[in-house]
């Protein structure tokens, strides 16, 4: 595990915990639980939908059921993984994807293909879900009905009237 300087450490034991400021070793565990708790919740909000779990969580990939159905999105848009990964696997260059989505810049896309490429079977599940919905949204549109057509059912169901001379 890369360690993580001291001036990190205490700044987010400063915001996650006051109590925790004097020691090193307490902002240390701090960091570690924060990183803890948001793993957990990653994890979570993943098994909740029915995809498999994340095997390696990325810093800009975020999961939360409230976005996106909980598919894996890229940290601050509603992007999902799933798009960039597509578009990256049918072989659309990085500079196409960057200049579609020019608010995530390379190193958003570049995680969430890293984030793709680790947790494969998510994405295939995620990928299958939503072809599965696509395929259940299309429904057949009807025929058109002939103006001569409709008249006739109208008076069909219109049946008649009471105050109708014979």
């Amino acid at each position: 595990m890369k360690r993580v300087p001291s001036w990190l450490r205490m700044a987010v034991a400063r915001t996650l915990d006051p109590l925790r400021l004097r020691s090193p070793a307490g902002a240390e565990h701090a960091l570690r639980s924060a990183h803890l708790r948001e793993r957990a919740r990653f994890l979570r909000a993943v098994t909740e939908v029915g995809l498999p779990p994340v095997r390696v969580p990325h810093p800009h990939v975020v999961v939360d059921d409230t976005v996106a159905e909980g598919s894996p999105t890229i940290q601050g848009t509603r992007v999902p993984v799933r798009r960039v990964f597509s578009w990256h696997r049918q072989g659309t260059p990085i500079e196409t994807i960057i200049r579609r989505y020019p608010q995530l810049g390379a190193a958003r896309i570049f995680d969430a293909l890293a984030f793709a490429y680790d947790n494969l079977d998510l994405i295939t599940a995620d990928l299958a879900r939503e072809r599965d919905a696509l395929a259940a949204e299309q429904t057949p549109m009807p025929a058109p009905v002939s103006s001569r057509e409709r008249r006739a059912e109208a008076e069909r169901a219109q049946g008649k009237l009471p105050f109708e001379k014979p």
